[in-house]
């Protein structure tokens, strides 16, 4: 935990049992408003001079508390509100030994929460457009089929058999592409069944006739 607070703007503190301090990592800095070339100070003091974090109670509320201590304090003589999150140590046994507590700008968490409700955003809109990409390719793997199906359909009343309807899709689409293919082929035999008859039918018709002329 140390080591990842050296490049980050948060300072740990450690106390004892009585609330008193007994390690401080590097002060936390004020980068608002500031030249990227400019230096920044701590404004909270580092190990070897630390704040008075004793006398504002927050290392005592800290050793009380039987939860994670979360609170937000502006230190005496210093501009800048920050986030104290604390929990209470405990040896073996249950006894309170120390509290450790990390302190950062509040500055820093709005500037996080403000970039992850960005990313959110940006997430969000990306899933959005998939969503149309993924919806607008269903919908034409869906409707390609019924179009063909309308088409088998409006030759069929013109009396063309020749389109076919897809059977390939294992729904409910290709079980009615191939209920219409069978009517299709039903209807074609019924059609040239029903026009060799006619053909039968005119061809005694005509015979009668010339021999009734011929009579």
């Amino acid at each position: 935990i140390f080591a990842q607070t050296l490049d980050k703007n948060t300072q740990i503190v450690i106390s004892d049992e009585q609330g008193k301090v007994i390690f401080s990592s590097k002060g936390i800095r004020d980068d608002r408003n500031l030249d990227d070339n400019a230096p920044t100070q701590p404004i909270m003091p580092s190990v070897n001079d630390f704040f008075d974090y004793e006398s504002t109670g927050i290392l005592t509320e800290i050793l009380e508390s039987s939860d994670i201590y979360v609170s937000t304090e502006t230190f005496s003589g210093i501009d800048l509100a920050t986030m104290v999150i604390g929990q209470s140590i405990k040896d073996s046994s249950g006894n309170v030994i120390g509290a450790v507590a990390a302190i950062m700008p509040i500055y820093e968490l709005d500037e996080a929460v403000y970039t992850l409700m960005i990313s959110l955003a940006i997430s969000m809109g990306a899933v959005m457009l998939l969503s149309v990409g993924v919806l607008y390719l269903f919908s034409k793997k869906l409707t390609k089929p019924i179009h063909t199906m309308m088409n088998v359909a409006n030759d069929m009343s013109q009396g063309q058999f020749e389109t076919k309807a897809d059977e390939s899709d294992p729904s409910e689409i290709g079980a009615l592409g191939a209920s219409l293919n069978r009517m299709s082929e039903s209807l074609k035999s019924t059609l040239e069944e029903i026009l060799a008859e006619r053909s039968k039918l005119e061809l005694m018709l005509s015979s009668m006739k010339e021999g009734v002329v011929s009579f």
